[in-house]
């Protein structure tokens, strides 16, 4: 049947529900859409850390079997190019590396690459939606937020792209969440609008432990019992204490 071989490729590249690392502690939900797919989130192993990888592969027919199965080629090719920069991770590179390869597939994948040094958080936004950072100081009951832009193109847009790397601080105990436009299809067609959906409730159960937060954002996010129509993705993420004391004194 068509939904158990949806299972079974899906979890090629995707990791359990609740990762616990030294590095991060994180949580996601993922519901896998009725007529699209695409939505791609694995946490790889490197000499520097875990590197995660979350993001949305479009193909050119847009037909679920094809977008499954160019997902899953995805991970084959994306795994790959990871290992051969397993010893010293840079995220431009392998982007460009999955930029060939996606131009000569013609697919677009927008994705957001994020690996931790120290108390510093460096990430690539392809063409993805914002991230979305929240920091809650001691007391407080719910996090403020800020968002982490996109820096660059989707991979496969075009030859020769530029990708280009931030970092911003990233303080132990913060969260990141990454989603995709599936969380908010049900709630509306227009991104800006998802985006400031996705935002608020991300702020208005912060106060809840990193699965609370992951669970309620995308469950809220989906109203009414009709099956989704496009894969949905919501991915929270809290940096250890340890590991970022750690890092920062290396």
């Amino acid at each position: 049947r068509e939904s158990d071989l949806t299972a079974q490729v899906h979890q090629l590249f995707l990791p359990p529900p609740i990762v616990d690392l030294p590095a991060f502690w994180s949580s996601s939900k993922h519901g896998a859409g009725t007529e699209s797919g695409g939505d791609y989130y694995q946490i790889f192993d490197t000499a520097r850390g875990p590197l995660v990888v979350v993001g949305d592969l479009s193909v050119s027919n847009g037909k679920k079997f094809e977008a499954l199965t160019a997902t899953a080629d995805l991970h084959k090719t994306l795994s790959r190019i990871i290992s051969q920069h397993a010893e010293a991770p840079n995220l431009t590179k392998i982007l460009e590396a999955l930029n060939a390869d996606s131009i000569a597939k013609q697919r677009r994948f927008t994705c957001v690459l994020a690996q931790w040094q120290g108390e510093q958080l460096h990430y690539v936004n392809a063409g993805h939606l914002p991230l979305i950072h929240l920091n809650k100081p001691q007391g407080a009951q719910t996090a403020g937020h800020n968002q982490l832009p996109v820096t660059c193109g989707a991979v496969g847009e075009k030859a020769n792209a530029v990708f280009t790397e931030s970092a911003v601080p990233f303080p132990a105990r913060d969260l990141l969440m990454i989603y995709t436009d599936g969380a908010f299809a049900k709630l509306t067609d227009d991104r800006e609008k998802g985006i400031a959906e996705i935002e608020a409730m991300a702020e208005r159960f912060s106060g809840g432990e990193v699965t609370t937060l992951c669970h309620r954002v995308y469950d809220c996010a989906q109203p009414g019992l009709e099956p989704i129509k496009d894969d949905a993705t919501v991915v929270v993420i809290r940096r250890q204490p340890a590991a970022a004391a750690a890092g920062s004194s290396s």
